[in-house]
């Protein structure tokens, strides 16, 4: 197995009162990669899980195939776990998975790891994750039908009466039953016939009636009075355990009361011996009573009712997630079951998604169509290609993509990249700091061996600190950069050192800001000033030799200047020069002047520069 993405959930060891074994930990939440959480959803839907499968109890939930909890993040060591609700659109799960060893000293670590294509079969372990003490569990979250047992026992039961299923419970969905029509669930078989054992359920009463209402019955069915029934006992206000022998009672009431109706509560009872009973309300409030009680003839469990010879006790309202145990589960257990399942985004915490090590490479396309990671730290996480911090990222047009090694290609669309600390992280070759990249037109690419092209497009690039990283070809701070017109592009091409080339055949380019430079060797820099390009084949070329053919240069602005540079040219065209402080640098001996209309000289610093008027063409005389 293969899983390309994994990520790390947490469990709080404060939310566990003691250490556990085999728990299950109740997993739920919607994972649809928002803010880099991981995301559940399958690929068709935008996340990473790549197929679905049959699953859960029923073996008819649509479930997530390529799907584990486990030890370690390539998911090697899985938990058992059962996955009770799932959407493949939203990334929504309700899922339990058994934690072999739960520490209350320190935090226990699990891992998400999902997105294998070669997994097509659920890899849960539905019976599995129930250890042996759990007679039955019932997330009574079924749509229709019998409600189903999780264990390997298979006490279903049966619905009568027509109860309201798919109901908005305390976990997920649940049962919801009618007192007035007397709807209940039930199996004729006892989950359990004797001591020790523990019933629990989470209750919502819609009708405080002044009756004692059942949620939990494990009695006979053919005598008055011989049972054990977890209840609501809305005449005391208490959650009532009530083991029954004929007249003989070992009824345990919480000490704390019921905060009355249209609230949901966790109910547990539970007896160690025929002596030791007790009944807890939200894990707290405990009561006790030490009757000796010797219950025999249980042959019915009832979920909604006490189900002996004379029914009674219907529960008005939702139940959910009711279960039986062949153990009196201590204090701890209980309370860290309540923190589970009360409130499992406190019991853990989950880590950002993580692209697996070595996994595989992924390709975004958008093929006619459009693609937009918006949002804070919107990023495409495989091999961490982009990211837009608190910004977002839009790719639209006809077989937009982004490549790996080519890194950015908008055939005929466009790509627009903005928000503080925007950036295209491969190589670091583009950032954008509180800025944005817009690029546009046929064929605009920023492309691997190619650096920046856009033909019949533009580019451009603005903001404080944007720049264009690759070997620090172009900067411009506080400033911006425009490149259109057919075929222009930025070219870099190292061979015996390196060659930049920019050339804009047809059309212009723009440099403006303060401190706007091209910093390749310093070759051209306009300090709170501009650079402007124009014309057919106006180019900077290695050598330091700048051209504008049937075209013109504008230099202007404070310490406007051309560094390093001992050639300049401007074939049939001009030359303007302007603004304070300009100057053309040349560190040469003076040349020689002589009177000419044609020749014209400018001094600077104690060095004479002359600029020969011949054949239209301007050239510096050493």
């Amino acid at each position: 197995m293969s899983y390309g993405f994994n990520a790390l959930i947490t469990i709080d060891h404060t939310k566990v009162a003691a250490t556990q074994s085999d728990f299950p930990v109740l997993i739920k939440g919607t994972y649809d990669g928002t803010d880099g959480e991981p995301d559940f959803r399958t690929v068709a839907n935008g996340g990473h899980v790549q197929n679905t499968a049959s699953g859960s109890v029923s073996d008819a939930l649509t479930v997530p195939a390529d799907f584990v909890f486990a030890d370690n993040d390539d998911g090697s060591s899985p938990w058992d776990f059962e996955m009770q609700d799932y959407d493949a659109s939203t990334g929504d799960i309700i899922a339990w998975a058994e934690a072999p060893t739960l520490s209350a000293l320190s935090d226990t670590e699990v891992y998400a790891a999902y997105g294998d294509d070669a997994i097509e079969s659920s890899q849960e372990d539905v019976n599995g994750t129930w250890e042996a003490s759990f007679e039955a569990v019932w997330h009574l979250a079924e749509a229709s039908g019998d409600l189903l047992d999780s264990t390997s026992n298979g006490y279903d039961l049966t619905a009568y009466n027509t109860p309201t299923y798919g109901a908005a419970g305390r976990i997920g969905s649940c049962i919801q039953f009618d007192k007035g029509s007397s709807e209940y669930a039930e199996i004729d078989t006892p989950v359990v016939t004797g001591e020790p054992m523990t019933f629990s359920a989470w209750g919502y009463c819609t009708n405080d009636d002044n009756s004692v209402q059942s949620f939990i019955f494990v009695g006979d069915k053919d005598n008055y009075g011989q049972f054990w029934q977890l209840s609501l006992n809305t005449v005391t206000n208490t959650i009532g355990w009530v083991p029954r022998d004929g007249f003989t009672y070992g009824t345990s009431d919480s000490a704390n009361t019921w905060p009355g109706q249209d609230n949901w509560v966790y109910a547990v009872g539970k007896s160690a011996s025929d002596t030791d009973h007790a009944a807890l309300i939200n894990a707290g409030g405990k009561g006790t009573n030490a009757t000796e009680v010797t219950i025999s003839g249980a042959d019915r469990t009832s979920v909604g009712r006490a189900g002996d010879s004379s029914p009674d006790g219907y529960f008005a309202g939702l139940i959910d997630e009711a279960r039986i145990a062949s153990a009196a589960r201590d204090d701890d257990y209980i309370t860290t079951d309540y923190n589970c399942q009360s409130d499992p985004a406190s019991f853990y915490s989950t880590g950002p998604e993580q692209a697996a090590a070595g996994g595989a490479t992924y390709t975004l396309t958008a093929d006619a169509g459009s693609l937009e990671l918006a949002g804070q730290d919107a990023g495409l996480t495989a091999a961490r290609v982009l990211t837009a911090d608190a910004g977002a990222f839009e790719l639209t047009g006809y077989d937009a993509g982004l490549y790996r090694g080519y890194t950015l290609a908008a055939d005929a669309g466009s790509a627009e990249l903005t928000g503080q600390d925007a950036s295209l992280l491969v190589s670091r070759q583009l950032t954008a700091d509180t800025g944005s990249l817009e690029l546009t037109g046929h064929d605009a690419g920023l492309i691997a061996s190619r650096l920046l092209s856009a033909d019949t497009g533009a580019l451009e690039l603005t903001g404080h600190d944007a720049s264009l990283l690759v070997s620090r070809l172009l900067s411009a701070e506080a400033g911006t950069l425009a490149f259109t017109g057919r075929d222009a592009t930025l070219t870099y091409t190292p061979i015996g050192g390196p060659t930049y080339t920019l050339t804009a055949d047809a059309g212009t380019f723009t440099l403006t800001g303060q401190d706007a430079g091209l910093i390749v060797s310093r070759l051209l820099s306009a300090e709170a000033g501009a650079v402007v390009l124009t014309g057919h084949d106006a180019e900077i070329v290695h050598g330091y030799v700048l051209a504008a053919e049937a075209g013109s240069l504008e230099l202007t602005g404070n310490d406007a200047a051309l560094v390093l540079g001992r050639v300049l040219q401007a074939g049939a065209g001009s030359l303007e020069l302007t603004g304070y402080d300009v100057t053309f640098l040349y560190s040469g001996a003076p040349a020689v002047v002589t009177p000419d209309s044609r020749i014209f000289v400018i001094a600077a610093e104690d060095r004479v520069y002359i600029i020969a008027a011949e054949d239209r063409t301007y050239v510096i005389n050493a």
